[in-house]
């Protein structure tokens, strides 16, 4: 990447090294200050383009003055772009941001000599990968360029123009310290910013508001002073003037200054707000809740915020900052209910999860408590907020060691009170009912909430006779506990023992809710109902769910039969709340609703009777008179008809729509006819067909293989034949044909058709005994007459080439021959010649050893060895 910046290969950079895209290779020629200049495009993403600019007639580095001219002028044919200045020892990276219709110009300097690893470090920064390409916009582009300037913007190496420039940029960065919190760097920007244009009291207001932050509160009442000096009338370097007087607690005399500014705050704010006309309401009336707050006048600051939640009730911060004065106005009730509205809206505010847990410290709702405090540190924690973590744990803590404290307490006064309860009981079944309440009560006063303890002391009234204390103690054990059903029961019991029938019966309708089975058969054996037995009221409430049903069952058909079928639908229908899957009883709605000509709804009951017993409710819907108004409809004809007449009907409907060769729909009719009946090879060849019209082959062949499968006919092979031969699948052409053959030997079509396969496969004899029988079946098959002569001219040029292979094999058979005999001549030659020079050799050795013999006799000779010994010594022999 440093050779590529260094080289000026900007379009290597770009594209290959951090993902950007080709140019379209445009150029842009120019004339800034009478001085030409050449913009060549290098990369784009997303129509950001980056340009790279040189001087025609000089090798100098354009002034700022003339590289802002440029910039203006590429902007014309640009909107986004990054312009790179270069001469030969340096390059200027240049990017305008613009930001509330104002432009903030950025440049980065380049020089051979000193270190740019910096650089390559942050353009990792303007790097696209491919995973980002489906979602990425120019707005994307604009964000990654402005973080990468950013960056750079902390090196030394980042220029600055004039001294305007010079102001906006330690602006900027001041902010951009402030929002990392790096509290020193941001106010010696701020500071700068100041020298150069000290008349901005914009940057005085926020030198003081970080100096508050940070402590420093005496300069922060400086610096918002000399902002006050420059723009007296802003109520909110008055709110925060006041702010900074507030924090120096440790000196009195700064109350009164830190009253009056908050007071002349809210002065100036009532009347800017009178001037304003076009004033947020929300805001106003949030600023001004704000500075009510901070001078404690809470009843007006909260019809402040009062305002704005009437306006934008899910505005969670207003609702906080209600929770916060509410709690300050120890209104703590109130204050958890805000903060609950805040967390409805933002369950991750973490702060509002701790001021809640602190309102509920407040009210004793310690367990409350401790689960807000968890809440606020386990959101905290995900947001890595670590001061906020400790300061909420702290608390946490605290609150653990109350919780402890309070639970030995209230241990042992549960222990106790259990204790007591038990004696009660006991008593109370000792028939010592005064000691009895006694011990009742003194359990009641150490646990209020002993729900079994209220329970006992109702039995114990009941058996003083105090029933209406009974029933409360009752109803207060019912409300601590709901999911106990004796309690409702008992206070039954104490209303029938005072005859009264209504209550009796409305408490004992709670009870047999929960548990049908159980207290029916308690208060049908009850004495305590003996009063009240008699009343229809109770009646209706004990009786069984069987008898119930037989009454409704045996009324609705009353009904029926008198023709009021209305009232005996709805009796049939509460005969079926008590019996849901009760087939005659749906039957009969059926047989209502028919006779009222009703046949959507007589079709739906029918419907579900039929699926709980078919056989006996199809069979006898056919023949019952009752549906006679509706026996010609098609919905009671298709739910009643059986499956054969469905698909002979739907046969029918699609024979019609193929002969009018609407094949999609006649598609449609057979699947319905193929869900009854699958195995129905007339409609999967018919649906074969219609496919193949339609040319979906593949189909085609799925539905005229099964009805291969199914029925092995020779035209259906035929057909399937025919759907092979859009694949050119010769192998299956051959063995549907081979099949369509043996199931129908004398069709002179499918012979045709086995022939044609035969000549395709070249098996040309085969081909044109096929064609032979074809047209002995069939004389007028003119085209098998065709192909036959076809066949048959193939055949003699066969036969032909094969005569003439013959006569050549022959030639060449002889004159292998003759080679053959020639050789074998040579051969016999050869041998002839090995003979006689293996006789010659043969004569040779035996001369040899001739001479040999001689002398061996010639040197055994006494004469000869005197004369040999003689030669030797005098001759040299």
């Amino acid at each position: 990447m440093l050779n590529y910046l260094y080289d000026f290969d900007f379009t290597s950079l770009f594209v290959d090294e951090l993902g950007w895209d080709y140019p379209s290779n445009n150029e842009i020629e120019l004339t800034v200050n009478n001085q030409k200049y050449r913009l060549t495009s290098q990369a784009e993403k997303r129509g950001f383009v980056v340009y790279k600019c040189h001087a025609l007639d000089t090798r100098e580095m354009p002034d700022v003055a003339t590289r802002c001219k440029i910039y203006e002028v590429v902007s014309g044919y640009t909107y986004e772009h990054l312009l790179i200045y270069v001469d030969p020892v340096q390059q200027i990276w240049q990017w305008v941001k613009k930001y509330n219709n104002e432009s903030i110009y950025r440049e980065y300097l380049v020089q051979y000599e000193q270190e740019n690893e910096s650089l390559l470090d942050e353009l990792t920064l303007i790097k696209f990968e491919i995973a980002e390409e489906s979602h990425l916009t120019i707005l994307k582009v604009i964000e990654k360029v402005d973080i990468f300037f950013n960056c750079l913007a902390k090196e030394n190496s980042f220029i600055s123009f004039n001294q305007l420039k010079t102001f906006s940029y330690y602006v900027e960065l001041g902010d951009e310290f402030t929002i990392e919190e790096d509290y020193d760097k941001a106010i010696e920007c701020y500071k700068n910013a100041i020298k150069i244009n000290p008349d901005t009291y914009e940057i005085w207001h926020e030198l003081g508001n970080i100096l508050l932050n940070i402590g420093c509160y005496e300069e922060a009442i400086k610096s918002y002073e000399n902002a006050l000096k420059i723009n007296p009338n802003n109520y909110q370097i008055l709110r925060d003037k006041g702010d900074a007087f507030k924090s120096l607690i440790s000196y009195p005399e700064y109350d009164k200054e830190s009253q009056n500014s908050y007071e002349e705050a809210i002065r100036l704010y009532k009347t800017e707000f009178e001037v304003t006309s076009n004033f947020c309401q929300i805001d106003y009336n949030y600023n001004l809740g704000n500075l009510l707050f901070s001078i404690d006048r809470y009843h007006e600051a909260i019809l402040a915020y009062n305002q704005c939640v009437q306006i934008d009730p899910n505005n969670y911060i207003i609702w906080n900052d209600i929770g916060e004065t509410l709690f300050e106005m120890s209104r703590y009730e109130e204050a958890i209910e805000a903060y609950n509205q805040s967390l409805k809206i933002d369950s991750n505010d973490y702060v509002a999860w701790k001021y809640r847990g602190e309102a509920l410290e407040k009210l004793c709702k310690y367990e409350e408590a401790l689960y807000s405090y968890d809440n606020s540190v386990y959101i905290a924690i995900k947001y890595n907020e670590r001061d906020w973590i400790f300061l909420v744990d702290k608390h946490r803590q605290c609150l653990i060691h109350k919780i402890n404290k309070v639970k030995s307490i209230r241990d042992y006064k549960i222990q106790r009170s259990r204790k007591l309860n038990n004696q009660a009981s006991r008593l109370n079944e000792g028939e010592k009912y005064e000691e009895a309440l006694f011990s009742i009560n003194a359990a009641l006063k150490l646990n209020p909430k002993l729900y079994q303890a209220w329970y006992n002391k109702g039995l114990i009234l009941r058996n003083l006779d105090r029933y209406n204390d009974a029933i409360d103690s009752h109803i207060e054990a019912f409300r601590l506990c709901g999911n106990d059903f004796d309690m409702p029961y008992e206070i039954a019991c104490c209303y029938a023992l005072q005859s009264k029938v209504k209550k009796a019966v409305e408490y004992l309708k709670i009870a047999i809710a929960a548990s049908p089975e159980v207290y029916i058969n308690k208060a049908h054996s009850d004495s305590d109902f003996d009063l009240i037995r008699d009343s229809p009221s109770f009646k209706a409430l004990v009786i069984s769910d069987e008898e119930k049903a037989y009454e409704l069952y045996k009324q609705a058909q009353e009904r029926m039969i008198y023709g009021e079928y209305d009232k005996a639908i709805i009796s049939f229908g509460k005969f079926l709340k008590l019996q849901p899957d009760h087939a005659e009883a749906l039957y009969e709605i059926a047989c209502c609703y028919a006779l009222q000509n009703k046949v959507q709804k007589a079709v739906e009951h029918l419907k579900e009777a039929i699926a709980l017993s078919p056989d006996r409710y199809l069979a006898k819907a056919r023949t019952d008179s009752n549906f006679e108004l509706i026996r010609h409809r098609s919905s009671f004809k298709s739910l009643v008809s059986s499956d054969e007449e469905k698909v002979n009907d739907l046969y029918s409907q699609a024979k019609a729509t193929m002969a009018n060769e609407d094949y999609k729909q006649a598609i449609t009719i057979y699947n319905k006819a193929l869900k009854i009946q699958p195995d129905n090879v007339i409609a999967l060849l018919d649906k074969g067909f219609a496919l193949f019209k339609l040319e979906r082959y593949e189909e085609a062949l799925k539905d005229l293989q099964k009805a291969t499968d199914l029925d092995n006919k020779g035209y259906i092979w035929h057909i399937l034949d025919s759907a092979y031969c859009q694949f050119s699948d010769h192998e299956n052409i051959f063995t549907c044909y081979s099949k369509a053959c043996k199931t129908n030997p004398y069709s002179p079509e499918i012979l045709y058709g086995m022939a044609r396969v035969y000549s395709l496969r070249k098996m040309y004899v085969d081909a044109a005994s096929c064609y032979e029988e074809a047209l002995n079946l069939n004389p007028l098959l003119l085209p098998a007459r065709i192909e036959l002569s076809q066949v048959n001219e193939i055949l003699d040029d066969e036969r032909n080439k094969r005569i003439e292979q013959e006569k050549k094999r022959k030639a060449e058979e002889q004159k292998r021959v003759e080679q053959e005999l020639k050789r074998k001549a040579e051969e016999q030659k050869r041998v002839e010649q090995e003979k006689k020079k293996k006789a010659d050799e043969k004569e040779k050795q035996k001369r040899e050893e001739d001479r040999r013999n001689r002398e061996k006799k010639k040197s055994r000779d006494p004469v000869s060895q005197v004369i040999n010994i003689i030669g030797k010594m005098f001759f040299g022999w």
